[in-house]
């Protein structure tokens, strides 16, 4: 090429590995740059200025060409000046060789020494090659790191100049050259900064190619943690012998390979008498085979398994043991071992049965007491359920803890109770006290509350317990003896007023006829005359009732009658009176005829009493009046159901309703309801009454049914 890029002279060569022929190379002279490939033309484009040097030193490049039929070849590219006779600067000899082959097989290896190399930094232990004279040749960055030295700074150092032992790792590593390999070879490393890192070595040596011994190629495992591991078996180890509950372990098929000597001082066997054997040697019979299928498809299963049995002692003894039985898995999460825990529960299991029978005793005495036992915390709070109360006030085991039993009380009752319980528990005092207890119905009854404290042996209260005693029927046994009492109480009082007030009366009465008749019924004094006759016609039917709800009444005989004859004799009484109210009567559907044993006109008076009043109570807007019947079989009793949709009688006056001079009308003097109680009870039966402000009162009247042949009429 001479010095202006113009080609001389190509040699075929170039058309074998480039596909183009010498004239293509010779006619055009930019040709050679266009089949350089992309990524070295600017290398070639710098190395054109080379044409125009006189330098007499040759230039070698290598780069690739793109051949006619698209395949890649390096070329090796060497340049040489060109000098004519006179010395003159003629241009360049270039000469390019095919070295494609040699490119692939450097190429080769350098991919394998790469990977080689890859292999030994990417090895978890620490890997040195040591020459025949004990130089270290080359590491790997786990060794720079384990001795805290770079690879520069150890390549070519003596290699057994890094242990704690020096004098042992020279042995070793003329013990690899004695017998060719060493394994498991225990050293300590010391690192740079003083501290030490226990390894176990192997060792081998390797060849040349000609099969001479080239050096040693060592690889260090860190054993710090098999280390750490050892000293904590051992120390489990010791842990385990020393612990007071049995303990044995298994190999995945249930034999015993170790057991510790509580294991011994339970079962009475020796170790060397258990190890081998399967646990089933304490077998005591008292389980069944269902009991073991599912104690070994628990384990087998992954899970731990817990449960009381009875085995026998080696000594025929039987015994009650708690049970744990915990899988061992390895790496790959398959079981390997059983470890069983024992702990001989016998003491506790005869003391828990004495606690049952105790138990059960005590039980049976609460339910023959027919009596609410109660037990607290020493603060007086429920954290126990308490079936009983549960039962009887339908409060849930989480509604009654703490102090939400309260809850169950009448409102009336609760801040009073509060009080009392509280000061008890303060001053360590027995409580005792009375309230009403709401059922699980709704209805309220009357309870003694007596508690006391429980102490230790120190005097500490551990906690309350106490009854509650169902005093219902007391209680209205004492209300109906103090009503009596006061009802002959009045009764004397009234019937000494109403005798002293009835014959002046009388004489008043007819002193006032006479000035009548001696005026005549046209006389303009005779308005006052009427008002005043007026009036003591009412005095003297208010007399007369007094003396009818206080007198002793005359014995009456009683003969059956039918109740619904009697209601609907009522009912015919009144319809002019629900018509004008604008009530209607509600008959509950398929009442039945039913015999009772009473005076009639009496049982009438008190159905028609209790009737007038419930359409009273409902005007001016009127409503509905129900009437049905409800029977008792214990008590052998049937109950005339009476309810309005009035707006219900007042709480505070509820309780005085069958009390005379009691109304919650706005005329009458209350007597109506005392004479009807008076009525009912002389029959053997009970008024009850039910009021909800804003929904109705029912009242229902309790009459004992007739059990004898009925004989109708009077």
């Amino acid at each position: 090429m001479d010095t202006q890029g113009n080609i001389g002279y190509t040699s075929p060569s170039c058309e074998r590995i480039s596909g183009y022929t010498v004239d293509e190379f010779i006619k055009d002279p930019n040709l050679l740059m266009r089949i350089i490939h992309p990524g070295e033309r600017q290398m070639i484009d710098d190395h054109q200025t080379v044409i125009h040097e006189t330098s007499a030193d040759p230039i070698t490049l290598e780069y690739r060409i793109i051949a006619r039929d698209g395949s890649e070849h390096w070329i090796e590219h060497i340049c040489r000046p060109v000098f004519g006779h006179d010395g003159g600067h003629l241009g360049r000899r270039i000469s390019n060789r095919d070295i494609t082959k040699r490119k692939q097989a450097e190429e080769e290896l350098r991919s394998v020494n790469a990977y080689n190399r890859s292999l030994f930094e990417a090895n978890v232990d620490a890997l040195v090659t040591i020459t025949p004279d004990g130089k270290i040749g080359d590491v790997n960055a786990v060794t720079e790191a384990i001795t805290g030295y770079p690879r520069e700074d150890l390549i070519g150092t003596d290699f057994h100049s890094y242990f704690t032992h020096p004098d042992k790792a020279r042995a070793g590593y003329e013990r690899v050259y004695e017998v060719g390999m060493v394994r498991d070879y225990e050293l300590e490393i010391h690192h740079k900064d003083g501290h030490c890192t226990p390894v176990v070595y192997n060792a081998s040596v390797y060849q040349d190619a000609s099969g001479k011994v080239a050096g040693v190629f060592a690889a260090a495992r860190d054993i710090t943690e098999r280390r750490q591991a050892e000293r904590q078996l051992v120390l489990l180890t010791t842990a385990l012998e020393a612990a007071a509950n049995a303990i044995i372990v298994a190999d995945k098929d249930g034999r015993i390979i170790w057991a510790n000597t509580a294991f011994s001082k339970m079962t009475g066997f020796t170790k060397e008498e258990i190890v081998g054997q399967s646990p089933s040697i304490l077998k005591s019979g008292k389980q069944n085979r269902e009991f073991y299928r599912n104690l070994w498809e628990t384990i087998l299963a992954g899970s731990v398994w817990r449960g009381e049995l009875v085995n026998r002692r080696k000594n025929g003894s039987l015994y009650f043991e708690e049970q744990f039985i915990t899988p061992v898995f390895d790496k790959d999460g398959s079981i390997t071992n059983f470890i069983s825990i024992k702990h001989d529960i016998t003491e506790h299991k005869n003391a828990e049965n004495a606690l049952r029978k105790s138990e059960e005793q005590y039980r049976s005495l609460i339910i023959a007491t027919a009596q609410i036992v109660w037990q607290t915390n020493p603060k007086g709070e429920v954290v126990e359920d308490i079936p009983m109360w549960g039962a009887f006030t339908g409060q849930s085991e989480q509604d009654a803890q703490g102090m939400g039993w309260l809850e169950a009380l009448h409102p009336d009752d609760r801040q009073r109770t509060s009080e009392i319980w509280a000061h008890a528990v303060e001053s360590k005092t027995i409580y005792d006290t009375e309230y009403r207890l709401r059922s699980h119905t709704g209805e309220y009854g009357y309870f003694a509350v007596r508690g006391v404290p429980i102490t230790d042996k120190d005097g500490n209260i551990s906690g309350w317990i106490g009854t509650c005693t169902d005093i219902t029927e007391k209680k209205l046994y004492e209300n109906q003896l103090i009503q009596a009492e006061k009802h002959a109480v009045i009764g004397r009082m009234v019937g000494s007023v109403t005798h002293e007030i009835n014959n002046p009366l009388q004489t008043i009465k007819n002193c006032l006829y006479l000035i009548r008749q001696d005026t005549g019924l046209e006389s303009p004094n005779n308005e006052p005359l009427e008002m005043a006759l007026s009036e003591t016609q009412r005095l003297s039917n208010l007399v007369g009732q007094l003396r009818q709800l206080y007198r002793p009444q005359a014995i009456q005989t009683m003969h059956p009658h039918d109740l619904m004859d009697l209601i609907n004799e009522v009912h015919t009484l009144i319809k002019p009176h629900l018509n004008y109210a604008h009530v209607a009567w509600d008959p509950a559907p398929g009442l039945e005829p039913c015999t009772v044993n009473c005076v009639k006109d009496q049982i009438i008076e008190v159905i028609l009493n209790v009737c007038m009043n419930a359409i009273e109570a409902m005007q001016p807007s009127g409503g509905i009046l129900s009437i049905g019947l409800e029977f008792s079989d214990e008590k052998e009793q049937v109950g005339v159901m009476l309810s309005d949709t009035g707006p219900g009688i007042q709480a505070d006056v509820l309780p005085h309703i069958f009390e005379p001079f009691i109304t919650t009308k706005r005329y009458g003097l209350g007597l109506g309801l005392s004479i009807c109680y008076n009525i009912i009870q002389k029959h053997g039966g009970q008024i009850t009454v039910v009021s909800e402000p804003g929904r109705g009162t029912w009242f229902t009247i309790w009459l004992p049914i007739y059990t004898g042949i009925a004989e109708r009429g009077e």
